[in-house]
């Protein structure tokens, strides 16, 4: 833990050396888990939120090579795990 916090100070100084700004709203520290580009992550590992999936959990059958193409699109940009 007191290497992470380490970790980030050296961070956040190399950021102010290089004249940076912060926002104090947006900016996390420390947190259980964090919501990044449609992904909760967390100390378990990631998983793609609700709304990321919803698409494709509701997808109707397929009419032509398009369709194939589009939900193979969907599931690459999300990151489902198939297995």
């Amino acid at each position: 833990m007191f290497e992470h916090l380490k970790n980030i100070n050296r961070i956040l100084q190399r950021i102010k050396h290089a004249r940076g700004t912060f926002s104090g709203p947006k900016m996390i520290i420390c947190s259980n888990h964090i919501t990044i580009v449609g992904f909760e992550c967390s100390y378990e590992g990631k998983r793609p939120i609700n709304d990321a999936i919803r698409k494709i959990l509701c997808w109707g059958p397929c009419k032509d090579i398009t369709d194939i193409v589009r939900i193979d699109f969907q599931i690459f940009s999300v990151g489902v795990d198939l297995n």
